[in-house]
């Protein structure tokens, strides 16, 4: 076996083993300390207190990142260190919620952050830059609202940059052994702890991505992102069109809908996870393949995409 293979498979399965091993002791002492996400109001899908905060392990995906690092003055790092930094606003927000206001400026001075270091300079990329990673944290922080969602479709994200050379394996392997204490019934949540730690991480990895390739790349982003992008669209159009804050708390996301349609929680996140994994693999085609072929791929994505929600319009109206 390689060298090369050998540092992949330490790179993933390191994170993997580690937070597998010490999970379990976190759920233990963390309900003990009162880490739990209670089942206040309606909005709770769960009805018992579930140990929450758990993305805080996701830190042990940091170590092999660091070790392997060539340069260890590589705009990577200062992105880890970032992500890092927006692990610990979501785990202040875990404790005590904070204001939604108050969140987003941590999020746009990361994101300013990243975007200088990444070599992002001029007003306009600037402006881009921080948008794209501000919008892209949270959609995928909006993904996590069912058991097991926001781990499959990270999961799905971090393997399409994969295949780009980006470094996102050991994320990608601590993400894995999450998710089998969050498949449902779910042991333990992530907690915007975790959420936004992974969001941050995807979102510099898609800036890079821009930054290397170009224009050309934004419709990977798009259709690899196409789950978190769609509902993040629809649930801030929703709330901005009844008066309300964008980042107004709900339960009417699409995940949620697909719940009410009369589906399990498990069968929503599968439906979803296969159409993340049918886009990402579109988007990974469309960056080799021409322009005519790429626009083939989406209109077809798309088409899919509409003849599956109305299905799961007509099982709605059938089981109601």
């Amino acid at each position: 076996m390689s060298y090369g293979i050998m540092l992949y498979l330490w790179q993933t399965l390191f994170p993997f083993f580690a937070v597998l091993f010490f999970m379990p002791f976190y759920i233990k002492h963390a309900m003990r300390a009162g880490f739990a996400d209670f089942p206040r109001d309606s909005r709770r899908m769960h009805a018992r207190p579930v140990v929450t905060s758990s993305g805080i392990l996701f830190l042990f995906s940091l170590i092999p990142l660091f070790l392997c690092a060539k340069d260890k003055s590589q705009p990577v790092l200062y992105a880890l260190a970032l992500s890092s930094a927006m692990s610990a606003v979501g785990f202040a927000d875990d404790r005590r919620a904070m204001p939604a206001s108050l969140k987003l400026f941590f999020e746009a001075v990361c994101a300013f952050a990243a975007a200088f270091i990444m070599g992002f300079s001029g007003p306009l990329q600037l402006i881009f830059a921080v948008t794209l990673v501000v919008f892209i944290t949270n959609a995928v922080n909006l993904t996590d609202g069912i058991d097991g969602l926001c781990s499959a479709e990270s999961c799905v994200c971090l393997f399409a940059l994969s295949l780009l050379g980006l470094p996102v394996l050991p994320l990608l392997g601590g993400l894995a052994a999450f998710a089998f204490f969050n498949r449902p019934p779910a042991r333990v949540f992530m907690g915007d702890c975790g959420s936004l730690f992974v969001g941050f991480f995807i979102s510099v990895c898609f800036l890079g991505a821009v930054k290397d390739r170009g224009a050309a790349c934004i419709p990977f982003v798009l259709m690899t992102l196409a789950y978190p992008v769609t509902d993040t669209v629809f649930a801030f159009s929703r709330r901005l069109l009844s008066g309300q804050s964008p980042f107004a708390a709900d339960k009417k996301h699409l995940h949620h809908r697909l719940v009410n349609s009369g589906l399990s929680v498990g069968a929503s996140v599968n439906i979803i996870f296969l159409f993340s994994i049918l886009f990402s693999a579109c988007g990974i085609m469309f960056l080799s393949a021409s322009t005519a072929l790429g626009v083939l791929l989406l209109l077809s994505c798309l088409l899919f995409a509409v003849l599956a929600a109305l299905a799961v319009m007509k099982h709605a109206a059938r089981t109601q």
